[in-house]
């Protein structure tokens, strides 16, 4: 390995101790209690260290986004290798169970996600972090679209849906769901002796429902 190899080694290694503190630090304090004084001292560099590597908070914020999207890609990846899916309705499900995954296994990906403000300066002038994220984050969301075209070729879908809108609605009742799933898993298990698979199941049903080929939606 030669010293320019090494360098970018050794720059990539300190790049992910320095996201691996951000996320630990904003994880448990929140991101906006969270300084960057707090994240130097969880990583043992100095902040003049973390500048060197990321321009400000926000920049390490999108850092760990685009390391919750890559988590769900990759969900999303084994588990379509993994299940049975006999058209595009089937694969629906389980692009839906895979983001119940992530909120399971990894609940502070799912709300770094779920909370992050877009802002004007994301679109109108991107830095490469976000434009990799949104690269990232636009590959789950154009699987979807993928995968309910496939579905009106199969005639498991609907004919007459507008996919992108559809998707977006479809985007908006599953962080819904997980979002419930996160804070009232417990009452609602309680009170109404539901799990959280069971409402996902139930949700897709109702998802079925409404797409499902041969269906009216009016």
């Amino acid at each position: 390995m030669g010293s320019k190899e090494r360098k970018e080694r050794e720059k990539k290694i300190r790049q992910n101790d320095i996201v691996d503190a951000a996320e630990r630090v904003f994880f448990a304090k929140g991101f906006e209690k969270a300084t960057m004084d707090d994240v130097a001292g969880e990583a043992e560099f100095s902040k003049r260290t973390l500048y060197v590597y990321f321009t400000s908070k926000e920049q390490l914020y999108l850092t760990i986004m685009l390391r919750a999207f890559i988590t769900l890609n990759n969900l999303i990846k084994k588990n379509m290798i993994e299940k049975t899916a006999q058209n595009g309705l089937d694969k629906l499900r389980i692009i839906m169970e895979s983001w119940l995954e992530l909120n399971q296994k990894f609940p502070d990906y799912f709300k770094a996600i779920h909370f992050y403000e877009n802002r004007e300066v994301d679109f109108q002038n991107p830095d490469e972090i976000t434009r990799a994220l949104y690269e990232e984050g636009e590959k789950s969301f154009q699987l979807t679209v993928k995968t309910i075209e496939e579905g009106k070729l199969d005639h498991s879908i609907r004919e007459d849906i507008d996919v992108v809108s559809t998707v977006i609605i479809l985007w908006e009742m599953i962080i819904g769901l997980n979002t419930i799933i996160t804070k009232k898993e417990k009452y609602i298990r309680n009170y109404y002796k539901k799990t959280a698979p069971e409402l996902v199941k139930e949700t897709y049903q109702f998802i079925r429902r409404s797409l499902k080929k041969g269906t009216s939606g009016t």
